[in-house]
């Protein structure tokens, strides 16, 4: 395992912005979701889309997903997991 400088010293995050940032990837992958739902592209197995998101605890990142069977239209920022 390689330490790096930078991150030794780096600064812990803070938990209101991370927070923040958590909140607008799961508002925008809800719109996605819906939106493309509004092009039909929401039929078919093969398709789905994720976000890379700050934990809302400030503890790394989470992949943010719906719930199997959740319909696109469906999908809001309480859902999005």
């Amino acid at each position: 395992m390689i330490i790096t400088y930078s991150y030794l010293f780096a600064a812990q995050p803070d938990i209101a912005n991370v927070a923040l940032e958590n909140k607008k990837a799961r508002i925008q992958l809800a719109g996605a979701y819906r939106g493309l739902e509004q092009y039909g592209l929401n039929e078919g197995v093969d398709n789905h889309l994720s976000v890379m998101a700050p934990a809302a605890d400030g503890s790394g990142e989470i992949m943010l997903l719906i719930p199997y069977g959740l319909h696109w239209s469906e999908v809001r920022k309480p859902k999005v997991q």
